[in-house]
C-alpha cells in the first residue's frame, strides 16, 4: 500500500511539473502539493473579478471569480483539456477571456505544442480556439479589437469577431501586452524585446538591452516593465525607454499603475511602490516567503495579487499590509 501511494504521488508531481513548463517563466516552483497558483487576475468592480491559475495536486487548470470580496472556485470554468495551463485572462463588455498553452502531458512530453483562447459571452457559453503556438498574453482596446501573444514572436489581431496571425519575423518569445488605445499598444518579451503598434504597424524600437521582460503596464502618461533580477524600465514622454534604479532585486513578475502609483511585485514575496510625485519607493513586505506573480487594481483602489504561500494565492493590500485571502475551492 505505501508504495502504491508513494507511485501515485510521484506521478501526480511528474504531471504537475509538466503543466508548471506548460506556464512558462510567469510561474515559479513549487513549494508544497497542495499549493493553488494563481497566474492573472482580471478586477471587474469594486468587489468582482476573475483569477486563473493551476491546482497542482488535481493536475488541472482553475478559474476563480470574486463576488461581493469573496474567492471561490467558477461555478461554470472553462471546458479544458488535460495538458492545458491558463496564462492569460481579459474581460471587455459581458466576454471573458481565459489564453494559455497547451503540452502533451499524458505521454511525459513537456513541449508546449500548441496555445488556445477560449471567449464566454453573455450567453455563458465557452467558445475555444485552438492557435499554433503557446498564448502568453492577451489585451483588448474594445470589443471588437484585440491583440494576443504567443512564443516565437507570434502576434494575433482580434478584429470584429476573427483572430488573424499578424506577420512578423521575430524570433523572441512574447510575454506582456498593454494598451492605451487601438493605436499605442506596447508589447514585451525575452532578450529585451519591446515592440510598438501605432495602429497602422508594430515596429521594434532600438535594442538597448537582452533582458527578459515579464511584466508590462501603461497609464495615460506613463509606462513600465518589470523583469529579470529586478531590472525596470520606464517610458519616457519622447517614447523611449529607459532603465530606473529600484530596491528590487529579484524578478519582477508584474507592475501595475493607478492613480500616480506604480505597484510591482515579483519572486520571494518582493513587493514596492513608487509615487511618481515624491519619486519615493517604499517597501511593502509579503506575509512571508510567497511568490507573487500577478497584480491588478479594482476601480475602487484596492490592490489585488495573485502568487502563492503554503496554501493560499490571493493576497490583498489593506490597511498598509498584505492581507492573505481564503480562496473556496470545493470539491
Amino acid at each position: 500500500m505505501q508504495r502504491s501511494r508513494r507511485v501515485g504521488w510521484v506521478l501526480v508531481m511528474m504531471v504537475a511539473a509538466l503543466l508548471l513548463a506548460a506556464c512558462g517563466p510567469n510561474l515559479a516552483l513549487l513549494d508544497s502539493p497542495h499549493d493553488l497558483y494563481i497566474t492573472g487576475i482580471a478586477l471587474t468592480g469594486a468587489q468582482s473579478g476573475w483569477a486563473i491559475g493551476l491546482q497542482p495536486a488535481h493536475s488541472q487548470p482553475v478559474v476563480l471569480r470574486e463576488t461581493n470580496g469573496a474567492w471561490q472556485r467558477a461555478p461554470d470554468p472553462p471546458p479544458t483539456q488535460e495538458g492545458d495551463a491558463l496564462k492569460a485572462i481579459a474581460v471587455t463588455g459581458p466576454t471573458l477571456w481565459v489564453a494559455g498553452a497547451r503540452s502533451d502531458a499524458t505521454h511525459g512530453d513537456a513541449t508546449q505544442e500548441s496555445g488556445f483562447i477560449f471567449a464566454r459571452g453573455a450567453d455563458g457559453v465557452w467558445h475555444r480556439q485552438q492557435f499554433g503556438v503557446p498564448i502568453n498574453g492577451i489585451e483588448f482596446t474594445s470589443a471588437q479589437e484585440g491583440w494576443a501573444i504567443g512564443d516565437g514572436g507570434v502576434l494575433y489581431h482580434f478584429l470584429n469577431g476573427t483572430w488573424t496571425q499578424y506577420p512578423t519575423s521575430m524570433p523572441s518569445d512574447l510575454y506582456a501586452i498593454a494598451a492605451r488605445a487601438p493605436n499605442d499598444v506596447w508589447v514585451v518579451g525575452a532578450l529585451g524585446m519591446f515592440l510598438h503598434y501605432d495602429g497602422t504597424a508594430w515596429r521594434m524600437p532600438t535594442h538597448f538591452t537582452h533582458t527578459n521582460f515579464y511584466g508590462l503596464a501603461l497609464s495615460a502618461n506613463d509606462g513600465w516593465a518589470v523583469g529579470d533580477d529586478g531590472t525596470t524600465v520606464r517610458l519616457s514622454n519622447s517614447g523611449l525607454w529607459y532603465e530606473l534604479t529600484t530596491p528590487m532585486n529579484v524578478t519582477g513578475r508584474a507592475v501595475a499603475i493607478t492613480n500616480g502609483t506604480v505597484w510591482i511585485v515579483g519572486d520571494h514575496g518582493s513587493a514596492f511602490t513608487y509615487a511618481t510625485d515624491t519619486q519615493q519607493w517604499q517597501h511593502l513586505p509579503p506575509p512571508a516567503d510567497a511568490q507573487f506573480n500577478t497584480i491588478a487594481v479594482a476601480p475602487d483602489g484596492a490592490v489585488w495579487a495573485g502568487g502563492n504561500l503554503s496554501q493560499t494565492s490571493i493576497f490583498d493590500y489593506t490597511g498598509g499590509a498584505w492581507r492573505a485571502v481564503p480562496v473556496a475551492l470545493g470539491s
